[in-house]
């Protein structure tokens, strides 16, 4: 496939022809420091970003290889930057990103793209899209369905179903265990008695808990009573449940 290109230049040539910008450049503190980035400012990339949402932007994702962080920032802010006629052409442009992620900036961009409008009507089509990911051997694709899940996903009508879902993922690394464990601080703070009997009684690993009582504990959302009781969890797998 022909690699897709603006003004006679392939993507990788615009960024390559604006590195080293002296305007802003791109927020990198989050990340590996090996990771190949070549200081495209916020302004240029936001700008070329909008021009490829307009153009032929599954083309672009058929043809991008993401080798410098500057193309997966930009890619991000293309799925933020397009119109989507309907869910399904968002999640298919969600689902050419998400192969993009690679580290906690590549994540933390993704997260904040102004996403929420597409979720309220169609949340149920998006959970469907979320959930194969949270079996996915790749770590930061769980991550992913994580995030989206810790911020669209803790509601009245989905809190049973996520909590469910938890002992079945599978846990590739220390970051995994840390998503979960905020997950689970995210669900109790916001609805504490199914939280808490599955924190209590259910199946997750001690590592989890560990995680999710420190950050239950740091909250500024739970009282201290509530504190306390979490607090308690601390000695679930040293004495007997009762």
């Amino acid at each position: 496939m022909e690699e897709f290109s603006i003004d006679g230049l392939t993507i990788k040539e615009h960024l390559l022809k604006h590195s080293y910008s002296e305007i802003v450049k791109m927020p990198y503190n989050i990340g590996p420091k090996n990771e190949n980035r070549l200081g495209v400012s916020v302004f240029f990339i936001n700008n070329l970003a909008a021009r490829i949402a307009k153009d032929d932007w599954r083309r672009y994702f058929a043809t991008i290889d993401g080798f410098y962080a500057d193309e997966r920032y930009l890619a991000a802010k293309v799925v933020d930057s397009i119109k989507f006629n309907n869910v399904d052409e968002y999640l298919e442009a969600l689902a050419l990103y998400i192969p993009l992620i690679n580290s906690n900036s590549t994540l933390d961009v993704i997260r904040n793209c102004k996403l929420a409008l597409r979720i309220r009507s169609k949340r149920e089509e998006i959970w469907n899209f979320l959930i194969p990911y949270l079996y996915s051997k790749n770590a930061y694709s769980i991550r992913f369905a994580l995030m989206y899940l810790n911020d669209k996903f803790v509601v009245f009508e989905y809190i049973d179903r996520l909590i469910k879902e938890i002992p079945n993922i599978k846990i590739l690394n220390i970051h995994v265990s840390k998503d979960l464990g905020t997950l689970i601080c995210t669900c109790f703070c916001m609805f504490p008695e199914e939280t808490y009997k599955f924190m209590r009684y259910g199946d997750i690993q001690p590592d989890i808990l560990k995680y999710a009582i420190y950050k239950c504990i740091s909250s500024v959302n739970l009282s201290k009573d509530e504190k306390q009781v979490i607090n308690a969890l601390k000695d679930r797998f040293t004495r007997p449940l009762t």
